[in-house]
C-alpha cells in the first residue's frame, strides 16, 4: 500500500471513477480505498501525547489535495427521465452515494473537492 499512497502524495489530483452498484462504489474500490487511506496517512496524523490526542479527520498527509467524483450509472432511457432528473446533477444518479463519498474525502481527509 506505501506505493499507492505515494502515488496519492505525489499527484496534483485526485479523480475516482467508478460505476454506481446498490448505492454505493464497488467493493474493489471500497477496499482498496479503505486500505490506502490509512489511520497515519490520511487522518489521524496530529500530535498524539499526554496534553493532546490528535484529531481524528482534516490532519492526514493529503489535507489540501483536490478530487473529483466521477460516478457513472446505466439502465434503460425511460428510467432516467424527468422524473429522475434533479436540478443539482444531469442524470438520475442519487446524490447520497456521492455526498458519503464527498463528505469522507473533505472531513477525514481534508482534501478539497473539485465540483462534479
Amino acid at each position: 500500500m506505501v506505493a499507492e499512497q505515494d502515488k496519492l502524495l505525489w499527484a496534483d489530483a485526485l479523480i475516482l471513477t467508478f460505476p454506481l452498484w446498490w448505492f454505493s462504489m464497488p467493493a474493489i474500490l471500497k477496499g482498496g480505498i479503505d486500505r490506502v487511506y490509512s489511520y497515519s496517512f490520511a487522518y489521524g496524523v496530529g500530535e498524539h501525547s499526554d496534553q493532546r490526542w490528535g484529531d481524528r479527520y482534516g490532519e492526514g498527509k493529503l489535507a489540501g489535495k483536490r478530487a473529483m467524483l466521477i460516478v457513472t450509472a446505466g439502465g434503460w432511457e425511460p428510467h432516467d427521465g424527468p422524473r429522475h432528473q434533479q436540478p443539482d446533477r444531469r442524470s438520475g444518479v442519487p446524490d447520497q452515494p456521492r455526498r458519503a463519498v464527498l463528505s469522507g474525502l473533505r472531513h477525514a481527509a481534508a482534501i478539497r473537492c473539485l465540483p462534479s
